[in-house]
């Protein structure tokens, strides 16, 4: 667990950069554990998709995926999200409710931060709220299918520079999601959704771009004359 949580928070805090290669040798050393430990938390972060692994090559930190993924991801979730929450919200389910105040609550309380340390607390009370959304259908294979896709994991590569401003919106966004469950308005609940996502876009479109340039093999490096 304390390598996995090791490579984790460096791969997502971009320590380790995107698409660097990933020596288990190295890794035994500046972590001080032995190769199986280093083994299984590879194991674990590539069933995340925060590793790649080739044959006769090894284990690479995954590379920030192209735009076209990210929009492709927002629509997935638009499609799930928004139906689930058609079905869902209607029901009022006590449960459903409590676990996304639960999780709204937290998202409040948690500070911004230049580290995964420091947000990481904001990301996992984030995908809990969305999570619930999904499982308000009641459908098992939506939530398994949502579950496996695990699209917060990879949207925490790019929360390194979030504003304040940022913050603030997307706290109103889950609120009127919350409000519309609370109500019991599906209709509301999923253009809620929608409009939140369509946010949510905006601003990975502009962040992957920010990452992409900070991690380019030339970057920080002074232009020649």
């Amino acid at each position: 667990m304390q390598a996995y949580e090791a490579l984790r928070e460096q791969i997502l805090d971009q320590t380790i950069k995107p698409g660097a290669r990933l020596n288990i040798d190295q890794l035994t050393g500046a972590l001080g554990v032995s190769s199986s430990p280093i083994r299984e938390a590879l194991a674990r972060l590539l069933s995340e998709r925060l590793v790649s692994f080739e044959p006769y090559i090894g284990y690479s930190a995954a590379t920030i995926p192209d735009d076209a993924w990210f929009h492709d991801m927002v629509d997935f979730r638009a499609m799930i999200e928004g139906t689930s929450a058609l079905i869902g919200a209607p029901r009022r389910d006590p449960r459903i409710i409590a676990s996304m105040e639960q999780a709204f609550d937290e998202m409040g309380s948690s500070g911004l931060g230049q580290h995964y340390r420091k947000y990481r607390r904001f990301n996992d009370a984030d995908a809990r709220f969305h999570r619930a959304i999904v499982a308000s259908s009641g459908n098992q294979v939506s939530a398994q299918v949502y579950a496996d896709v695990q699209p917060h994991v990879h949207y925490a590569r790019l929360y390194l520079h979030r504003e304040v401003e940022e913050e603030a919106e997307v706290a109103a966004q889950h609120r009127a999601i919350l409000d519309a469950f609370r109500e019991g308005d599906g209709v509301g609940a999923r253009d809620a959704i929608v409009a939140h996502l369509a946010s949510v876009r905006a601003h990975l479109i502009e962040k992957v771009a920010h990452v992409r340039a900070i991690s380019a093999p030339d970057a920080g490096r002074p232009k020649k004359r």
